[in-house]
């Protein structure tokens, strides 16, 4: 590639990156955040000042969402996605679009994913899988082709000559020469990127007839006889990795022999030419029928006619691979691929989503991944813009794989769940809680949650009242069962467990690393499962926990944050209902003594009217939660934020929305619950910022 298609290619990435800059610019922005406490707080309850909007007209694909439409589009998991920032969890939330940021080092992973992308299409030949006219025969090399020069000076020479004389006509700085030498060679030891054919030339001059022999790895290529200054090529296909070229030269023994120096160009494009029609075909066909795949809809003609000249810039810019790179980096770098961009029409003062938008909505909130052909085709004909059609495609979605691993991610980032595998303990205190124990710990409650949820279709409060759950043989001696199956299975609990607050996968991760924490379990209580606001700590107020005493309970330890009049107003919210767990350990484990003392597992949640002291253990704490009304609509916001990807508005929330939802859960099954959301007005809106 010479200077000028160089510079032309540079100049096309450098367009790519600030268009793709200028676009996200203007869809999004990191816009509040908040916990399930309520709208512009923190999940800690503490107001941030930034402005919840009403609705997002755009929302960047999750991590988790990228990777599962990337695997749809093209059946491949690229390696670049684990370059990708971790998604922020301001909220308690991983695709909350308030909390949604977009750094350089995330758009160098973008760039990173097309290209491996295009990579691997082309390296295993699976181009044919995204458009079927682009068949292996017309493919590219695996990589661009690519000119490297070495000056003659640069090369090995031997066995003699001048370095340097100033009789003869050229710059000892950039070529070589031999003098009378009865026999010479110069070689140069260089690594091949990737398989392929490669052009090899030396440029020579010679005022006799001297012979070359060119040879790789002492293989013969090719021999010349040299006339005057003249370019010595030959084409060979060569395996990648290190080879060593060699020209060895004879019959200058009364002549000076000059290397002006050697070019290697490669891995040829052979097909330029002779597929230059199938390869218009191939590309025509990825802009008309691949792209509107990526952008989940179908394209406008400036749209397409946009896709077309990138290609065409890459094509000028370096031929068939960069035209296939400025598409590719057009289609999965662009806004309108890593964002769901929901414009709707107006209708009756209200911004109604087009039957596509609503084909993703619904697809991404249910399954995390984009339409499949069923809701396309519901797309296409807008029969999905009926409400009983759009209601059966739900069902149909929460009963099928992806439907179900969705609500899986929910209750573990809800329950905090997803954060058990990466716990750690003081292996002086606990010296069983490998990572073993604690995958099977969590295998427990994933069970439980999917069993009561999807096979025996139970209320939210059954999940946290029942009298049952589902032990392995690995698990069985920290729930206090017995057990010798391998995998968990259905058994009755002893009567100090009941329901999700008394699993052990739970009560661990409310723990800390070497004891357990009454404010950390009291205020996941409050904050995550009820929905409860609590203000930060003030800034002159010491939050160092209190030391170890061997001599007092962990309980007795605390007591001190509600003698403090600084500390008690939220400390007596909070550390009840911490206390209420007490009788479990830092692992889930039950017990009925701490060094020695008896545990004192009195508590109550105050702040919905239960009376500190009234309740004894964590079953009736559990079963307490379970009745109350206000666990079902923290539920419901929870599952609304998680599944739309945004903060409810007050209206939404004073229409009775979240109610709906919430009455589903505790009157018939948290499936129609899930359900509900989809069923309700707002789920076909998008409100105006």
């Amino acid at each position: 590639m010479d200077q000028t298609t160089r510079r032309r290619a540079h100049g096309l990435g450098a367009w790519r990156a600030t268009a793709l800059l200028l676009c996200i610019a203007a869809c999004t922005g990191r816009i509040g955040g908040g916990g399930l406490g309520g709208d512009g707080s923190s999940p800690g309850g503490e107001t941030t000042g930034k402005v919840a909007t009403p609705a997002a007209p755009a929302r960047r694909l999750s991590n988790r969402e990228l990777r599962n439409t990337i695997v749809d589009l093209t059946g491949l998991e690229p390696a670049a996605l684990t370059a990708l920032p971790p998604d922020a969890r301001d909220d308690i939330f991983d695709r909350v679009y308030q909390s949604q940021t977009v750094s350089a080092l995330q758009l160098e992973a973008y760039a990173a994913i097309s290209r491996e992308l295009l990579t691997t299409v082309i390296t295993e030949k699976r181009l044919d899988d995204l458009a079927t006219s682009c068949s292996d025969d017309i493919l590219p090399p695996p990589s661009p082709s690519r000119t490297v020069e070495r000056k003659g000076i640069a090369l090995v020479g031997g066995p003699d000559w001048d370095l340097c004389n100033p009789n003869f006509p050229y710059d000892c700085s950039e070529s070589i020469w031999f003098v009378y030498a009865a026999d010479a060679f110069v070689s140069e030891l260089y690594d091949f990127a990737d398989s392929g054919r490669y052009r090899i030339t030396l440029s020579v001059e010679s005022n006799a007839t001297p012979v070359v022999a060119a040879s790789i790895d002492d293989v013969s290529m090719q021999s010349f006889t040299v006339n005057g200054a003249m370019e010595l090529t030959y084409e060979t296909d060569i395996e990648a990795g290190a080879h060593s070229l060699r020209w060895d030269i004879s019959g200058i023994d009364s002549t000076v022999f000059y290397v002006h120096g050697a070019r290697i160009e490669g891995p040829l494009d052979l097909g330029a030419e002779q597929h230059a029609a199938a390869r218009q075909t191939c590309t025509d066909q990825i802009v008309s029928d691949f792209a509107a795949r990526v952008f989940r809809r179908p394209l406008a003609a400036a749209e397409q006619q946009a896709l077309h000249d990138l290609y065409a810039a890459g094509l000028e810019a370096g031929g068939f691979w960069f035209g296939l790179r400025a598409l590719f980096d057009g289609l999965f770098q662009s806004p309108k691929f890593l964002y769901l961009i929901e414009q709707g029409s107006e209708a009756s003062g209200q911004v109604e989503l087009t039957a596509w938008e609503l084909a993703s909505r619904l697809s991404y909130a249910l399954c995390e991944r984009p339409p499949d052909d069923a809701l396309r085709q519901a797309a296409s004909d807008d029969s999905l813009l009926d409400p009983a059609v759009l209601a059966n495609f739900a069902q149909a979605l929460l009963d099928a794989p992806c439907g179900r691993e969705t609500a899986s991610r929910f209750y573990q980032q809800w329950l905090f769940l997803d954060r058990l595998l990466d716990q750690a303990r003081d292996p002086a205190v606990y010296p069983n809680f490998t990572a073993e124990l604690r995958a099977a710990m969590l295998d427990d409650s994933l069970t439980y949650l999917s069993e009561l949820t999807f096979a025996e279709r139970v209320t939210l409060s059954s999940l946290f009242d029942s009298s049952s759950a589902f032990v392995s043989q690995q698990t069985a001696d920290l729930w206090g069962v017995s057990s010798s199956a391998a995998d968990p299975v259905k058994v009755d609990l002893p009567p100090e467990r009941a329901g999700l607050l008394t699993h052990p996968a739970l009560l661990a991760v409310t723990s800390k690393f070497d004891s357990t924490s009454p404010v950390f379990r009291g205020a996941f209580v409050l904050r995550n499962l009820l929905c409860e606001e609590l203000p930060p700590p003030s800034k002159d107020i010491d939050v160092t926990p209190p030391e170890f005493d061997p001599t007092k309970t962990t309980r007795e330890r605390f007591a001190a944050h509600t003698d403090s009049p600084a500390c008690a107003p939220c400390h007596e919210r909070i550390d009840p209902v911490g206390f209420s767990l007490e009788n479990f350990d830092a692992i889930g484990r039950y017990r009925s003594e701490e060094n020695g003392l008896p545990i004192d597992s009195s508590g109550g949640v105050p702040s919905i009217g239960i009376a500190d002291g009234s309740l004894h253990g964590g079953a009736e704490l559990s079963r307490a939660i379970a009745k109350s009304a206000e666990l079902s609509r923290c539920f419901a916001r929870g599952w609304w934020r998680f599944a739309l990807g945004r903060y409810e508005t007050p209206d939404e929330d004073a229409a009775g929305m979240i109610q709906t939802v919430a009455d589903d859960a505790s009157l018939t099954s948290v499936v129609d619950a899930l359900q509900a959301l989809v069923e309700s007005p707002a789920f076909m809106l998008r409100r105006r910022p």
